[in-house]
């Protein structure tokens, strides 16, 4: 796993050949506190799991 980002509470993550469970490619959101987020890379669409406004809006800029 390859570490793109870090800032404040949030890790922005990859996996090399991470196609089993979401079909498209997305990248990883981990949170200091143990939450955790995949997002399309096509569109900004949330995959799986959950994040408040605050963490959204970061993920976008």
């Amino acid at each position: 796993m390859e570490e793109l980002s870090g800032f404040e509470d949030i890790r922005i993550k990859m996996y090399p050949m991470d196609t089993q469970k979401h079909k498209e490619p997305h990248f990883h959101v981990i949170l200091t506190d143990g939450k955790k987020a995949s997002i399309s890379i096509a569109n900004g669409k949330l995959l799986e799991g959950k994040l408040n406004k605050r963490q959204r809006d970061f993920i976008k800029a």
